[in-house]
């Protein structure tokens, strides 16, 4: 019953972040490969060296927990944000769900600069495997295009430097509805949260009216 209650909490959390990315717009799926280099045509002495691949098949719940501990980050309602769908076996393939805005700049952001491979590098040394990683994404070009989209309409443009004589009235207007889309899409987000907040107390309810209920099939038992 307790791990019932569990899985509930995992699809409620999750259905609620789906529902806020589907009004910010911000929602990826990331589809993460990562395998260790070995040079083709080099024969390898029998135990001299494990392909991760190999070492995933021997040790997969351990492997499997390392990868969610680099990948996975928890956000302010304590999801998984990036979240771990899927891995798949053979050179590791990772399907990883990025709900919001932040979450795919972030990732996109740590990726650039080699903190992906670096923690999974870190993670799996832990637990045996201490050898280089390659890490790529498959899906590379729809990332990197959602990533400048979210950046363009979420950051501010600091090449634009310009006086206030030669801003028409015309370009102001266009500033100022600018603005007004941008204020409508923060707006929007934090509907988006509201949502989650929502969403979490269902949650709390049912998982509540689980363990109640638990309680009183043991009772009927004991009885």
């Amino acid at each position: 019953m307790a791990r019932e209650s569990t899985a509930v909490g995992a699809e409620a959390a999750r259905a609620a972040l789906e529902a806020s990315a589907s009004i910010t717009g911000g929602a990826l799926s990331v589809s993460l490969k990562i395998d260790n280099p070995i040079v083709a045509g080099v024969a390898l002495a029998a135990g001299a060296a494990v392909t991760l691949g190999a070492f995933y098949l021997r040790y997969r719940w351990k492997t499997e927990n390392a990868i969610r501990n680099s990948l996975e980050r928890m956000n302010a309602i304590g999801a998984a944000d990036p979240e771990v769908i899927n891995i798949e076996e053979g050179s590791i393939i990772v399907k990883l769900r990025c709900h919001t805005p932040q979450s795919v700049l972030q990732f996109v952001k740590d990726f650039k600069e080699k903190k992906v491979k670096r923690r999974l590098e870190e993670e799996l040394k832990k637990i045996g495997f201490d050898k280089e990683l390659e890490v790529t994404i498959v899906n590379g070009q729809e990332v990197f295009q959602r990533e400048q989209e979210l950046r363009s309409l979420l950051e501010p443009q600091e090449d634009v430097k310009v006086t206030v004589e030669e801003v028409s009235l015309e370009e102001m207007k266009r500033h100022e509805e600018a603005m007004k889309r941008l204020e409508e899409r923060f707006k929007e987000m934090k509907e988006g949260a509201k949502m989650h907040q929502e969403a979490m107390k269902r949650l709390e309810e049912r998982e509540k009216s689980l363990e109640e209920r638990e309680k009183s099939l043991e009772g009927n038992y004991l009885c």
